[in-house]
């Protein structure tokens, strides 16, 4: 199985794979998108009375099918700090979503965008014991879910594929005894 540290290195290097600048025909209808970011996600709900804020990692990969519509498959990471007890709970997420978005408002360098799909939430849990030596066995919950939100861009230079993102999205899924519903909030780099 890959490390931590194998799989953030395979991500770095297909994104540095992609040239920084690129010259974009505004009516350019296909193509691939990516982008790469971070940030915190919030607990709500009934998880909110669980956890506290925490961070979260994203990284996304896509298609433009039309010139305002793509098609993306994204992966989060989303730490999760219990309010009680001690241990190390995180939420990975997989999913496809449809992404409306305009790249230039009114010609100028920023953007807006929507997004919304679904897909699979993984929350898993590792929990000391209660003299904090031993170890209780990881366990884990998985569910299909949904989520949807609203991004801006700005690019980062005039002619560049390259643009600055800031998203918010809500997440819900059906797990098992708590359903989980959260809101990360992240900021990083698209190629569109």
């Amino acid at each position: 199985m890959l490390g931590k540290g194998s799989i953030f290195l395979t991500i770095l290097g297909f994104y540095l794979a992609i040239p920084l600048h690129s010259q974009v025909d505004e009516e350019r209808f296909g193509g691939l998108n990516i982008k790469v970011g971070g940030g915190y996600s919030v607990p709500t709900a009934v998880l909110g009375r669980y956890f506290g804020a925490n961070g979260n990692f994203l990284t996304g990969l896509g298609v433009n099918i039309k010139k305002r519509h793509a098609v993306e498959l994204d992966f989060m990471w989303s730490g999760l700090s219990p309010t009680k007890g001690l241990g190390n709970w995180n939420m990975y997420t997989l999913t496809e979503n449809y992404r409306f978005h305009i790249d230039r408002v009114a010609h100028s360098a920023f953007g807006v965008y929507a997004v919304a799909g679904g897909g699979w939430y993984y929350r898993r849990a590792s929990v000391n014991g209660p003299d904090d030596f031993s170890f209780i066995p990881a366990r884990g919950t998985g569910a299909g879910g949904i989520n949807g939100g609203v991004g801006f861009t700005i690019r980062i230079l005039p002619d560049s594929s390259w643009s600055f993102f800031t998203e918010s999205r809500f997440h819900y899924a059906w797990t098992s005894t708590v359903r989980t519903s959260f809101v990360p909030v992240s900021i990083g780099f698209r190629f569109n």
